[in-house]
């Protein structure tokens, strides 16, 4: 965001101000929704347009500088006070803005410090020159009486039929990789399981969109160890997709549906953890229209359930051109999950690794659902094969140390039921890959800024700084273990809470802030691989179109 909010477009005016939609999934929608929401500022303030963008400029001091009035200060913010403050207002206050113990920690976190009250609402207190619309990632999980057991459901016989499904699949297009030929693979499976499944959702500022139709979910009965209790739902069906008005599915004692409300639905980490004991633990709920005339309250969560990066609710709006940026946490398996197997989904594939280094059968088949599910486009559309393309393009620009950005034009959209997309048009696909620092912004770096452990390189074979406080940039894992609080006065002792620390150190978030922004103003007129031809050619020829 940083980046386009630097370059303008030919009119003078941002570039970020040409973007219809913007779409962000989980812990992306923090940045999302205070850019859109964030009150008494400007989008210069927020995405501190006027710090350093070149790496040649960086100094000790100032990555240890990350200016209050911007967004960015606020995931360096340690959160144990946060989190003490929003269990003695979900005890006090619950009853009168009736939010979550997560939603009340992310509004004190994100959106207290900009303006944004607990209960101001969505269609409201859009600051104006925040011009794209939001396309805020969220999943439905099930009906309100199975919570929290609905986890324990999901899929387990789906699990078992997706596996033996996968595994007989012959046709490959590159090692290591199952082709799925169309998303009536995945359907007719997840019909013979009656649909227990999570469905993909967005929401804007206005309502929410539910595109899966034609559907009927019926549970099978499940122990919830909170209760000792056997549980089932009575079935429901969608005869249609669902787009309505979010204060018409706001239940009516919670008044209208809040900013807070958007971002707690959205980063939501809670529902598939037991209850905690208390009734801070409480279910994210709206009142869904189901196809008898009657409706559902059915519970939301992350977006992250049915999708990594937000781009579903892009094709299914019929966007014409989509920038999409493809980001992991940092871990050991990173090299195994990272880059290309985020966008071969995308073109109908599996990758095995996937399958092989998850056990759980619930995390199995949440992956497993982001391949068949998400498959948007013709591998072999304009008659060839854009995978290997887009393999070669990224290989040439990364051993020429430039950021791994390319665009694969006028590919076939197909038709995926699980978000209503109907295919039959053609979309212009630029994607960013953030793995590691490229040679060209590292090479730049002072040495002095991030020095090396002795007998090290200033950055590994995969591009990243060898440095401790800067190694995992810009691929930095943001959550991390669990926070116990201690309240005797509130008779809360010790507890412990299924909320991870979510801060990070002003370094690694002011280089990585850096490096973002610098990746879009280098490549803005185009890269170039190491044979020596162009591989991207720029941000500046995709703004001049619009």
């Amino acid at each position: 965001m940083r980046g386009f909010q630097m370059k303008k477009t030919k009119d003078g005016s941002p570039s970020i101000d040409k973007f219809a939609y913007i779409a962000a999934l989980s812990g992306g929608n923090f940045p999302l929704i205070m850019y859109k929401y964030a009150k008494d500022t400007t989008s210069s303030l927020l995405l501190d347009v006027d710090g350093i963008n070149d790496p040649s400029e960086i100094t000790s001091e100032e990555l240890e500088n990350v200016p209050e009035t911007s967004m960015f200060s606020r995931f360096i913010v340690p959160t144990i006070g946060h989190i003490v403050m929003a269990v003695v207002e979900s005890m006090y206050f619950g009853d009168d803005d009736h939010l979550t113990l997560f939603a009340r920690l992310l509004h004190s976190v994100f959106l207290e410090p900009f303006g944004i009250g607990a209960k101001d609402a969505t269609n409201q207190n859009q600051r104006e020159d925040a011009k794209p619309t939001p396309l805020v990632m969220t999943s439905m999980l099930g009906p309100k009486e199975l919570y929290p057991a609905v986890g324990s459901i999901w899929n387990k016989r789906l699990s078992t039929e997706v596996t033996a499904a996968l595994d007989s699949l012959k046709e490959t297009a590159l090692p290591g990789q199952n082709v799925v030929p169309d998303t009536d693979f995945l359907w007719n499976l997840t019909k013979m399981t009656d649909f227990q499944i999570p469905i993909g959702a967005y929401i804007t500022p206005d309502e929410i969109n539910i595109p899966m139709a034609n559907y009927t979910v019926k549970y099978d009965p499940i122990f919830d160890p909170s209760d000792n209790q056997t549980k089932t739902a009575e079935p429901f069906s969608f005869d249609e997709s669902v787009s309505a008005s979010l204060n018409d599915v706001q239940p009516a004692s919670e008044g209208p549906f809040s900013i807070a409300k958007m971002l707690g639905m959205a980063a939501n980490l809670l529902p598939l953890t037991p209850a905690i004991g208390t009734e801070l633990d409480e279910e994210m709920v709206l009142d869904i229209p189901t196809a008898d005339g009657n409706s559902r309250s059915m519970v939301f969560a992350d977006g992250g359930f049915n999708d990594p990066n937000g781009l579903p609710a892009l094709v299914h709006k019929k966007v014409r051109k989509i920038i999409s940026t493809h980001y992991l946490s940092f871990d050991e398996k990173i090299f195994n999950l990272m880059g290309w197997t985020s966008i071969v989904p995308l073109f109908g594939m599996v990758p095995d690794s996937w399958i092989e280094l998850l056990s759980d059968p619930i995390r199995r088949v949440s992956y497993q659902l982001y391949a068949p599910a998400r498959h948007f486009f013709d591998l072999h559309s304009n008659g060839e094969n854009q995978i290997v393309k887009w393999l070669d393009r990224m290989n040439s620009l990364y051993m020429a140390g430039e950021p791994l950005i390319t665009t694969l034009k006028d590919l076939d959209v197909v038709e995926n039921k699980f978000w209503g997309i109907e295919g039959g048009y053609k979309v212009d696909l630029t994607t960013i890959v953030m793995i590691g620092v490229p040679r060209k912004f590292s090479e730049k770096v002072n040495p002095d800024v991030a020095p090396p452990p002795p007998g090290k390189n200033f950055t590994n074979a995969f591009g990243f700084f060898n440095n401790e406080e800067l190694k995992t940039v810009p691929n930095m894992n943001y959550l991390s273990g669990e926070t116990i609080i201690d309240i005797p006065l509130l008779g809360i002792k010790n507890k412990t809470l299924p909320i991870p620390s979510m801060t990070l150190q002003a370094k690694e978030t002011r280089m990585s802030e850096i490096l973002s922004s610098w990746t879009v103003t280098h490549a803005w007129d185009g890269l170039v691989g190491h044979d020596g031809e162009m591989k991207f050619e720029g941000f500046a020829e995709i703004f001049d179109e619009l």
